[in-house]
């Protein structure tokens, strides 16, 4: 990626038992998938992170990757899917989810939709290595 190539804007990390099991919480219907995609002695890719573990693109304003080349999960963040509902992180140092206090405040904020975060999700799978559900 371009954007961050000089920054180390991405580490190679361990799956370990703590990310797998993360994974499979986020993927609940893909147990059999998330355990093949991540082995217990492979890795993946993950942002780079600061000495305090926060995102090495993420200032006070948010990210300062341009939109259209962040990653998908970023894309996304603090929006989730769960079968057919939309929901969302809590994440207390999230600008969106301290300046917003329900979904659709959140949706506005941002400047998307239910369908728009329905498709980023649907392409973060694909990414990842999931089918996405016909519902989804």
């Amino acid at each position: 990626m371009e954007h961050c190539r000089d920054e180390g804007g991405f580490a190679e990390e361990r799956n370990s038992r703590p990310f797998v099991d993360t994974m499979r919480r986020l993927f609940p219907l893909h147990d059999l998938e998330v355990e093949e995609l991540f082995p217990p002695h492979g890795t993946h890719m993950r942002l780079a992170s600061d000495e305090e573990g926060y995102c090495a693109f993420l200032t006070s304003e948010g990210c300062r990757l341009p939109r259209d080349v962040r990653p998908w999960f970023c894309l996304l963040f603090p929006f989730w899917v769960r079968g057919r509902m939309l929901t969302m992180f809590t994440a207390s140092d999230c600008l969106v989810c301290r300046e917003t206090k329900t979904l659709e405040e959140s949706l506005v904020l941002i400047g998307t939709t239910t369908k728009e975060v329905r498709y980023i999700f649907g392409r973060l799978k694909l990414a990842w290595g999931f089918e996405p559900e016909s519902d989804e």
